[in-house]
């Protein structure tokens, strides 16, 4: 997708190296910005995760 890591997700547990504020998509194009700690991982709803990059303030 545009060159963007992303991750396909549908059963099990999420990757060690998901974590923090993620944007979640599910099967219907809905996206949510969330913590990855929130992920419910259900084989019967895939969703796409992608991480969102830290904005530092100065």
């Amino acid at each position: 997708m545009d060159g963007k890591l992303f991750y396909a997700l549908w059963f099990g547990t999420l990757p060690g190296e998901i974590s923090g504020n993620v944007k979640m998509t599910d099967m219907l194009g809905v996206e949510n910005l969330i913590d990855a700690s929130e992920i419910s991982l259900q084989l019967e709803h895939p969703v796409f995760v992608e991480p969102v990059p830290t904005v530092v303030q100065n």
